[in-house]
């Protein structure tokens, strides 16, 4: 068996080898912070000795965490612990594109299609943030047991901004999907070679094999790839289609001028062909290339809401009158790649240079794997040129789930759905999307209960802070039924402290009072007597059942450590250091798990993050003193994240709320101020409104409020009431963006979601 089987590396536990490579291991882990599974990808010992091994593994780990794609592996975290350097990475549950050639080849064209689709979706997605991958290959494509592909291994990823690769060796990939330029040492590598890589790859799953002769050198397999003329794989494979051929025969193009420009235009002559396929003839609006419009389009002026076009479920483009008068209207989208549908059928992919006019004023479906649909008009003068530009909200994952952290008044017993869950602060986890109740109550203060709304990976904060109960009349005498439940609360706490008492001393008869799990053990027994002296038995029991926990775990540690030292005839003198050092550790990292829920994106968190990546190197250098310094500094800087996560999360909130005010006001000059990019016939629908509504009252209950690098979004259930309108006007969901300048945080976009 593996030596590194169930072992502990930082939080995450191994329990079985993946595979195995080259330069390490991939392995599956439980990350027991988190509860959920992951890979690590682990270099050899001797390797992550290698500074340039290392550089060339934390680029990796940059350059893919850098991208959040629902077709690119996920990556979680880097860690270089002693002799240990690993990348924490999303696990998929499946094969890979190698294996698929293998089991079962040709396949046949039209149950790969999907798979080729989500390939280039996926590269596009890496291709628009500035990567590069440079070793695409069947080996690097994922498919998850739901048929989902994953692109990983951007071991060889250059960024395109950066001007240098992460591994110097420019033919470090493997050979035979190599473009021809790569092949020849080119320092200028572009997307273009993704795509001949996409090529190859396609055509050897459609083919059932490389178009390259066995057994030939090294020099020959250049040669061929560089000079050769490669037989289309319709010749090869008659029940390939001749256009899905030429298509695959054109990404492979030896000059890569002649090849598709970008995985986008690629993409969208596959869709065509599938349409064709079906025996609808399908008019395409082709997309634009890498360089942008055309010159000579006009003046670039973005879509906008108005409150009317917002509740009647209608997005509006303004555009500005060119010099020239040309029927048609540029189209953008996040994310890019949005498929068009007139009818159920395909009339063009984003990005689209010119979109024809004819379409203007109908109901179109704008579509994207991963993203909920749009179903809407586009309205405008068919002469003016102008652009439209759409945000789709993405779905989440099947069975992804959220995160809710409650705090406000420490201390107070938190019930969820009327089932007992910890103590404020507490982060509830893994909680299925949904509506819940939470109940908070303390002794002495006033309970409030709140309904809130979790979406799929989201992690929500919500504060409540409790009111001191105040004595203005006698308090009534207690009824015989909450005599009789009190006494069988206090019965419960009672017998729950015998039993933290009684693991307690078994706990130090193992020896384990100078462990830290002890030192936990003790916090909460003391807590649940000061719970139990306040009358609060409830959290009481909870309390003494969780140091019942953590005494019994205590003990079983001890008992683990003089095992282990039976076997050593002279055992080393106990480090109190170390203990100290281990007890600043699990502070750490709680604090970091904290600050994890709330603000990973923030500067103070990657700060705390290196402090952390220091101490452990500490720690494991046996620095015990230098080490319990770095946890305490890191504990402190998570700490930092969850203020100014919170300081954020409260200027955003306020500025929701001056947005509310201001319709309420029918101030439009207020609503310009706090929304700057509001256009012309934004601010005409509400000018129209607000010349016929009187009295206006506005509801804003934020149901979701997501955090990103200088960026919010809010989800918002949004009622309009004035005088003269029905009192049952329908509630609207609304998605706002808001952005920050620096000075202040603006709204830059709102519409009906």
């Amino acid at each position: 068996m593996d030596e590194m089987i169930d072992k502990l590396l930082d939080h995450y536990r191994i329990t079985e080898v993946l595979g195995r490579g080259g330069m390490g291991v991939v392995y599956k882990a439980v990350d027991e912070n988190l509860h959920r599974n992951v890979a690590l990808k682990m270099m050899k010992p001797a390797l992550a000795q290698d500074t340039k091994f290392i550089k060339r593994f934390d680029k990796e780990a940059r350059s893919q965490a850098s991208l959040q794609h629902p077709n690119i592996v996920r990556i979680y975290a880097f860690r270089k612990l002693g002799d240990h350097a690993f990348i924490v990475m999303e696990l998929i549950d499946g094969t890979n594109m190698a294996n698929l050639v293998d089991r079962i080849s040709p396949k046949p064209w039209h149950k790969v299609l999907d798979l080729f689709k989500q390939c280039l979706k996926g590269i596009s997605g890496a291709h628009q943030n500035g990567v590069i991958h440079r070793d695409i290959k069947p080996r690097n494509i994922l498919i998850s047991s739901q048929n989902e592909v994953k692109i990983g291994d951007f071991g060889l990823a250059k960024l395109t901004n950066s001007g240098h690769t992460t591994f110097s060796e420019n033919t470090a990939g493997t050979l035979r999907y190599m473009s021809p330029e790569q092949i020849q040492g080119s320092r200028n590598l572009d997307h273009r070679t993704d795509i001949y890589s996409l090529g190859i790859t396609f055509y050897e799953v459609l083919v059932g094999k490389l178009p390259f002769k066995k057994g030939d050198n090294e020099y020959h397999l250049f040669k061929q790839i560089v000079e050769e003329t490669i037989p289309a794989p319709a010749d090869l494979n008659p029940e390939i289609p001749v256009e899905l051929s030429r298509i695959v025969m054109k990404a492979i193009e030896k000059d890569p001028d002649k090849r598709y420009p970008n995985a986008v235009d690629m993409l969208a002559d596959i869709l065509a062909f599938e349409r064709s396929q079906e025996g609808n003839e399908t008019m395409v609006a082709r997309p634009s290339g890498l360089q942008g419009s055309p010159k000579g389009m006009g003046i670039k002026v973005g879509a906008a809401l108005g409150a009317v076009a917002l509740l009647a479920g209608v997005l509006w483009f303004s555009g500005a009158r060119g010099t020239n008068s040309v029927p048609h209207l540029r189209i953008n989208s996040v994310p890019r790649g949005v498929e068009i549908y007139d009818k159920e059928k395909l009339i063009g992919v984003t990005p689209v240079s010119d979109f024809p006019a004819i379409f203007l004023g109908k109901k179109l479906t704008f579509r994207a794997e991963g993203y909920n649909p749009v179903d809407t008009s586009l309205q405008g003068e068919l002469l003016e040129v102008g652009e439209f530009f759409l945000e789709l909200v993405p779905i989440a994952a099947v069975g992804e789930k959220g995160d809710l952290r409650i705090s406000g008044t420490d201390g107070a017993t938190v019930k969820l759905n009327g089932a007992l869950r910890g103590q404020t602060p507490l982060t509830l986890s893994d909680l299925e999307p949904g509506r819940y109740r939470i109940d908070v109550s303390k002794s002495g203060y006033e309970a409030k209960e709140q309904t809130v709304t979790i979406t799929a990976g989201q992690n929500a904060d919500l504060r409540i802070v409790l009111d001191r109960q105040v004595s203005e009349a006698p308090a009534k005498t207690p009824t015989r039924e909450t005599n009789e439940q009190l006494s069988r609360l206090k019965r419960t706490a009672e017998q729950a402290r015998s039993g933290a008492g009684a693991a307690r001393q078994k706990a130090l008869a193992a020896g384990a009072e100078k462990l830290p799990r002890f030192d936990a053990a003790r916090i909460r027994e003391e807590e649940g007597l000061r719970a139990f002296r306040e009358g609060d038995y409830t959290a009481a029991g909870l309390l003494f059942d969780q140091a019942v926990s953590q005494y019994e775990g205590a003990a079983q540690n001890a008992a683990a450590q003089k095992t282990s030292t039976t076997t050593q005839p002279s055992p080393p003198a106990v480090d109190p250091a170390r203990g100290e050092a281990e007890s600043a550790k699990t502070l750490a990292t709680q604090a970091r798990i904290d600050a994890g829920n709330q603000g990973t994106f923030l500067q103070e968190y990657q700060s705390a993050e290196a402090r952390m990546n220091g101490a452990n190197d500490l720690f494991a250098a046996g620095n015990y003193a230098g080490a319990r310094q770095a946890y305490g500094e890191a504990s402190d800087l998570y700490g930092q994240t969850a203020a100014a996560f919170q300081a954020q999360d409260q200027a955003v909130r306020r500025r929701i709320e001056d947005y509310r005010l201001a319709i309420e006001a029918k101030d439009l000059d207020r609503i310009r101020t706090l929304y700057p990019t509001l256009d012309k016939t934004g601010e005409k629908s509400w000018e129209d409104f607000f010349s016929f509504a009187n009295k206006v009252r506005v509801s804003m209950d934020i149901v979701s409020l997501q955090h990103q690098q200088g960026n919010a979004v809010a989800l918002l259930d949004t009622r309009i009431r004035f005088q003269g309108a029905e009192e049952n006007t329908p509630i609207n969901r609304w998605r706002m963006g808001l952005r920050n300048t620096g000075e202040r945080w603006v709204i830059t976009s709102v519409h009906q979601n």
